[in-house]
């Protein structure tokens, strides 16, 4: 049974969202209109208690104006006496959702961002340069060598674009891809990452290559790692799913770091309810049926007292 917390968070983040929409309505009007391609201008909005500028690049960054401060900034907050939060690092930055949300959240953050699909790269730069984020873009992927790789793709901004077609094939099997650059994060010349800055994954699939390129950057820095792992697309695809999670539990295991899923709302995904330790990924799971479940934290065993976060979080959604 949900919390009376739980149920109010769930009515105030509908309302919110509504709210929002009222305040884009001019936004709306003109694309319904045909006139947003032709438009190129700025449109403000709130994250959090920060307005912000988007570009709206003939209309394509209307969703943008309706983010909300999702679970990544408050997980900033619990993070702080764990980490070092000013450098953010971002494998999968998509137009910069994270980057507003992060960089809203504390504009001192040295954010370096990667995102190889060309269109989703070019309004993260416009994103950055109107905001002036204390940014550093690239435009490849992360992967476990240097390499061309084919992404997939339904849309010019699909946020959920892959290398690693296999785990939607019935959304890709008419999709022909094409070619991008991959290299591992230990060969990308960042300078000064401090010890235990913030690496965030969210790579659609290919969390375990990302990892594997990064071996060298994880062992040395030991940072807090905020990582996406989907469940199965289909019933047919869950023991692909299953594999590719026990391979991550084992690279996990070697580098000495424990597993704290975030617990997000359902009907919004944005809202941190609760921050739970476990022992391993969840099995035999498929995404329609629990797509709040996918977020996780991976901590260095030797932080002290880290496990105390599940405490810290009890609640935070309410605050």
């Amino acid at each position: 049974m949900q919390s009376y917390w739980q149920h109010s968070l769930r009515k105030h983040s509908l309302l919110a969202s509504r709210i929002r929409k009222l305040r884009i309505l001019p936004v709306i009007l003109l694309r319904r209109f045909g006139l947003a391609p032709y438009l190129n201008y700025q449109a403000k909005c709130k994250v959090g208690t920060q307005s912000i500028a988007v570009p709206m690049h003939e209309g394509k960054l209307e969703s943008v104006l309706l983010m909300e401060e999702g679970y990544k900034a408050v997980l900033l907050s619990l993070l702080k006496k764990y980490a070092d939060i000013t450098c953010f690092v971002d494998i999968g930055a998509n137009c910069g959702q994270t980057m507003l949300e992060v960089c809203s959240w504390n504009r001192e953050i040295i954010y370096y961002g990667f995102e190889p699909n060309p269109e989703a790269f070019g309004l993260l730069q416009k994103v950055s340069a109107c905001n002036k984020f204390n940014s550093t873009l690239f435009p490849w992927a992360c992967g476990d060598a240097s390499k061309p790789l084919k992404i997939y793709r339904t849309s010019e901004l699909d946020a959920g674009a892959t290398v690693v077609p296999e785990i939607r094939p019935d959304t890709y099997a008419s999709v022909s891809g094409f070619w991008i650059a991959t290299y591992p994060l230990d060969k990308v010349a960042i300078p000064d990452l401090p010890s235990g800055f913030i690496l965030k994954i969210d790579v659609e699939g290919s969390e375990l290559e990302v990892l594997r390129g990064a071996l060298t950057t994880i062992h040395a820095k030991r940072p807090i790692i905020l990582c996406e792992v989907l469940h199965a697309h289909r019933e047919s695809e869950i023991p692909a799913n299953d594999a590719r999670k026990r391979k991550l539990e084992s690279i996990l295991d070697q580098l000495n770091y424990t597993l704290y899923l975030c617990v997000l709302d359902l009907d919004t995904r944005v809202s941190l309810l609760e921050i739970q330790a476990v022992s391993e990924f969840p099995k035999n799971q498929v995404w329609s049926r629990s797509p709040h479940t996918c977020d996780y934290i991976f901590a260095p065993k030797e932080i002290q007292d880290f496990a105390k976060i599940t405490l810290e979080s009890t609640g935070v959604a309410s605050i």
